[in-house]
């Protein structure tokens, strides 16, 4: 009996708990895939339409506005002249959803634009070391025909992963290609 008495309470105690979780933001591709999602308690980096960049974890999320917890992290300077860094204050920061211009995302990069020019910058770089080391301890010519083409091929392929690497786009914010969608739980 006393066993039957505890699963009773049990349950009306469960009864009393409401648990509402709140709503979502998706950063969706134009054709509707999902590339993120942002709830309660998740890390944001957005930007308003006035150029604000708004940096924190999500409180809460509700009635199309968005409450993000701002850390005012500075540095200051303690008794024996060691900066530190101290959170001065927490603050909470309501942005409506349709001011948000765009949400910084992670785009996950396909194994070519990752390593092709990392591998021609090292292979380039390291061919013309490799090469210059040798023809020193070897007292072969460095500044031979020859060797100059081969010299030349590694700087141009070394050149060409440097100058690819730094016009790649990297990824931040959602472009014109994504979408902000507002999801309601209620």
């Amino acid at each position: 009996m006393p066993k039957f008495k505890l699963v009773i309470f049990l349950m009306s105690l469960q009864l009393n708990a409401f648990s509402q979780v709140s709503d979502m933001i998706s950063v969706r591709t134009n054709w509707g895939k999902v590339v993120r999602v942002f709830t309660s308690g998740s890390n944001i980096q957005l930007m308003t339409r006035d150029g604000d960049i708004i940096k924190g974890p999500i409180r809460i999320i509700r009635k199309d506005t968005v409450y993000i917890e701002y850390f005012n992290i500075e540095k200051i300077h303690d008794y024996s002249g060691f900066v530190l860094r101290d959170t001065l204050g927490i603050f909470d920061i309501k942005v409506a959803f349709t001011d948000i211009k765009a949400i910084r995302i992670k785009i996950k990069k396909d194994f070519q634009q990752i390593s092709i020019p990392r591998i021609m910058t090292i292979a380039g770089l390291g061919y013309m070391g490799l090469n210059i080391i040798n023809g020193l301890i070897l007292d072969e010519p460095i500044i031979d025909k020859y060797n100059l083409k081969r010299l030349g091929i590694a700087a141009g392929a070394a050149a060409t992963g440097i100058i690819w690497s730094k016009k790649r786009k990297k990824p931040g914010y959602s472009t014109r290609w994504h979408k902000l969608v507002y999801i309601p739980m209620n």
